[in-house]
């Protein structure tokens, strides 16, 4: 991966992991090879260290044009979501850390915290290959 693709990714999961963090919804696994972003969509997060990560990765990792199509996505998301619930929105694993147990291991946990807070999951994806990883450990398709 290109050095500046790098940093503008770093720069985007910087922002949903402070986010998360700021949400008590960053979850790291025992080998610390996966990280999961799972918190209550009633969760708020305002901070003015957040709102300037949001401006740089608007500005610089996205680009004006693209946050804007980024931020018109999101509102269209945020209509469709359900209101209530434990939001996923991002899984991260060192590569070939990934196994089908790990996998596994993160989805009972998961489904242990849904159940504890007696909220249902909802996890949002637009990519192919993640979402069949979703159908695989149980996700029903919603929209």
């Amino acid at each position: 991966m290109k050095k500046k693709s790098k940093e503008k990714l770093h720069a985007i999961f910087n922002l949903l992991f402070h986010d998360a963090q700021a949400k008590n919804g960053a979850f790291l696994s025992e080998n610390k090879a996966c990280v999961l972003f799972l918190y209550e969509q009633k969760a708020k997060n305002f901070s003015i260290l957040q709102i300037s990560r949001k401006l740089h990765v608007f500005l610089f990792a996205t680009g004006i044009s693209n946050g804007i199509k980024a931020l018109t996505f999101q509102k269209l998301v945020a209509s469709i979501r359900p209101k209530v619930g434990l939001l996923g929105l991002a899984i991260g694993a060192k590569e070939n850390q990934m196994s089908s147990a790990t996998i596994f291991k993160i989805k009972r946990t998961v489904f242990e915290l849904s159940e504890a807070k007696s909220l249902p999951i909802y996890a949002e994806t637009t990519v192919p290959r993640v979402l069949k990883l979703y159908k695989i450990v149980g996700f029903e398709l919603d929209h």
